[in-house]
């Protein structure tokens, strides 16, 4: 490498000091001025530790700072550069000296392309310049924050977004109006330090800086460039001149202070038309972990202003249009509501406003995304009762994202949640690390991984990953589930206090007295997660007072139910069954009777799905047995056994069915089928339950009633045959 040569490339990077930019496999990526100083040093000098004082006295030019500082950029660097095939890292820390960059420098593509054509080196073609994507970024439901995404980004939105929304735009040749503001359109001033020591200038600039980034991956926003809102520095002008100037709807403004071991921060967002005051916000911070302290810091910020400025552009609309929205009005107000409720009736809500947005445009990726993921939210909550449909509906809508931009975060992390759905674990951890790749903070991909890491019994990973998902989206309305999903690694992992103070926290928001549901919901897993560590911490008489008010809520749970629930994977960690042995020992019973008469009628009406609900003796048309009769007809008459269960404890040879996803059409079909597999025909069917506690197999055998089939209902299922100690197959996914 020359050593005249002004541009470097190495690894998947192309470094060029004179452009002051820095391109990566994914596009241009953004950095502050002192990092992007700091990275030119450390490469021209390559192989030879870069001392800390060498690289204070180059990049700060006689400023006295403290060393934090560096620390802090060193970080920001290694950051930016992660996004890279190799695990080995391009700059070494030297304790006590100082930084090496270790990276093979390769020549640029332009110096080989300038050089003659000859025989053993064919001319160069190069190839088209690098563009950056023009379709936003994915949306969120929760509040999010964006980390190390390019400042470049802003300029493309800036562009495509102008060209969109303004409706005065003038041809070339004719007279200039004024450009109306886009929507969602922002610039970040300068933080102030207000403070005496000047050498605290640097964590104004770097608040300014990260928050330029991150907001700009806001679906819909525009966010002016770093080096612009910067010329206005110091600057006296009226809030209203500034935002004329740079042609946007809101100014953040902010200001530091060191206030004796901390700092105070405060921001506000003012909407410079009307110089009026949206929102505004405090921190104060210890300087103990300063870097930490600068993410929290700029995390907390965005977070809330994502939402902030969501919730004004769609106050400005309704109160300012009185005709239809747009396809983006729609989408902003479904994320408006999704900001702030994970209920039921907010999806419900927020599903109409995006299944309208991409009526109005069907090539909407962010719509779709949206759509695609909340139907996957809407049919892990307990309470959907079209589980079935909005699974099907949420792969159409996934699969049309998709195809229009296949590295959209939000709509791979709802390929990631389809794919778990259909038990193919493995596929969907890739697929979130695949979302992560092009957004590292994306709420929903953490989200996603965090569950399928549980799943796949990587407790501990699971845990460091949700730890880092409150910390990004500190302020989520789904808060709740978070803290129980982390008191549940902690409860897996035997860390028995840090499980109690999160599921703690988890049960502090929940409905008191609890209200039961058919299916397994947050609230019950709470209650039953503190039983557990409740009793494992050593306090078994608490456990059962617990259980004791637990089972007036929910009395037919047993631990084989429970313990179902969990993937082979992880019922393989022993804290599983250390956990269900809690619940044991706290009062709940192992199995259920098979023989239990509970008095429930008898029924003619197929009931909605419900997992722990008792059902009658007997189901009209079907001929009830029990498990000695179903291994006496096994024994002689070997009948076909149709198991609607979970295929935790299946009989060997049944044919496993999902019943949630069986229609009455296909039920007959399955009869004519088995009817026409025998000679002579089979003229019987054993209709196999999970538990004598679930409708699924009562309501199968309803619809296969008419069918000419004698049919058995073995209403006690998998669980009085694990009961009962047959042997059985584990069928669920691994």
């Amino acid at each position: 490498m020359s050593e005249t040569c002004d541009i470097f490339e190495f690894d998947s990077f192309h470094l060029d000091p004179t452009r002051r930019s820095l391109i990566g496999r994914a596009g241009p990526i953004v950095l502050s001025a002192r990092a992007f100083d700091i990275l030119v040093l450390l490469v021209e000098h390559r192989g030879r530790v870069v001392t800390k004082d060498e690289i204070m006295s180059h990049v700060w030019r006689g400023t006295i700072v403290e060393e934090n500082n560096l620390a802090v950029q060193i970080s920001a660097l290694r950051r930016a550069l992660s996004d890279r095939a190799s695990a080995v890292p391009l700059i070494v820390t030297i304790p006590g000296q100082g930084y090496r960059f270790v990276g093979q420098l390769t020549p640029p593509a332009e110096a080989i392309a300038a050089q003659p054509a000859t025989p053993e080196r064919p001319a160069l073609v190069l190839p088209p310049p690098f563009v950056p994507p023009t379709a936003p970024p994915a949306p969120g439901f929760a509040r999010r924050v964006w980390w190390l995404v390019p400042t470049f980004l802003a300029f493309a939105a800036t562009s495509a977004l102008l060209v969109r929304f303004s409706p005065h735009r003038a041809p070339y040749g004719a007279t200039a109006v004024t450009p109306v503001p886009p929507r969602l359109s922002i610039a970040v001033l300068p933080f102030r330090n207000l403070g005496d020591d000047q050498r605290d200038n640097y964590l104004a600039d770097a608040v300014s800086d990260d928050l330029t980034t991150d907001l700009a991956h806001l679906p819909g926003s525009v966010v002016i460039a770093r080096e612009s809102s910067d010329s206005f520095r110091g600057s006296t002008k009226l809030i209203s001149d500034i935002g004329r100037a740079l042609n946007v709807r809101y100014l953040l403004e902010g200001s530091l202070r060191r206030e004796e071991d901390g700092f105070s921060i405060n921001a506000q967002l003012i909407e410079a038309a009307t110089n009026a005051h949206v929102w505004a916000q405090r921190f104060r911070v210890s300087r103990a972990k300063l870097g930490d302290a600068q993410e929290n810091i700029v995390r907390n910020l965005a977070s809330a202003l994502g939402v902030t400025l969501v919730d004004a552009e769609v106050q400005r609309f309704l109160q300012a249009h009185t005709g239809a929205p747009d396809a983006l009005d729609l989408f902003l107000q479904a994320q408006s509501i999704l900001d702030r409720s994970d209920a039921p009736a907010s999806f419900v809500s927020a599903q109409a406003l995006l299944e309208r947005a991409v009526v109005l445009d069907p090539n909407d990726v962010d719509a779709l995304s949206a759509l695609g993921w909340l139907l996957l939210r809407k049919m892990h909550n307990g309470a959907d009762a079209q589980r079935a449909q909005d699974l099907a509906e949420a792969r159409v809508r996934v699969d049309a994202a998709l195809a229009l931009a296949q590295n959209n975060p939000v709509a791979l992390a709802a390929e990631g949640i389809i794919q778990e759905a259909d038990g193919r674990l493995e596929a969907a951890q890739g697929t979130f690390q695949r979302a992560l790749s092009f957004d590292t903070n994306n709420v929903d991909a953490r989200r996603g991984l965090s569950h399928c890491l549980l799943k796949l019994g990587h407790f501990d990973e699971a845990a460091s990953l949700l730890q880092e998902l409150l910390l990004i989206d500190p302020a989520s309305p789904i808060s709740g589930t978070r803290y129980s999903t982390l008191g549940y690694a902690y409860l897996m992992l035997g860390r028995l206090p840090e499980a109690l103070t999160w599921l703690e926290r988890a049960a502090a928001n929940d409905p008191d007295p609890p209200v039961a549901r058919n299916d397994l919901d947050r609230v019950e897993w709470d209650w039953l997660m503190r039983i557990g560590a409740i009793g494992l911490a050593g306090d078994p008489a608490r456990a059962q007072a617990l259980y004791a008010e637990y089972a007036k809520v929910w009395p037919h749970r047993t631990v084989w139910e429970l313990g179902i629930q969990f993937t082979r994977a992880a019922s393989a960690v022993p804290g599983v069954g250390r956990f269900l042995g809690a619940l044991q020992a706290a009062g709940m019973p192992a199995f259920a009777d098979e023989h239990a008469d509970q008095s429930v009628p008898v029924t003619d009406l197929m009931g909605v799905h419900s997992m722990f609900d008792p059902t009658p003796r007997r189901a009209p048309g079907a001929e009830t047995i029990d498990t000695a009769r179903l291994t006496k007809l096994i024994s002689t008459d070997h009948p076909p056994i149709l198991d609607v269960g979970s295929g935790a404890a299946s009989v060997p040879g049944a044919d496993l069915r999902n019943a949630d996803q069986l229609s009455s059409v296909q039920l007959q079909e399955y009869a004519r089928a088995v009817t026409a597999s025998g000679n002579p025909p089979v003229r019987t069917l054993v209709v196999m339950s999970d538990s004598s506690n679930g409708w699924a197999s009562y309501n199968v055998v309803l619809q296969l009633r008419s069918a000419g089939l004698r049919i058995f209902w073995y209403r006690g299922g998998e669980e009085a045959w694990a009961a009962a100690g047959m042997k059985a197959q584990d069928r669920r996914a691994p």
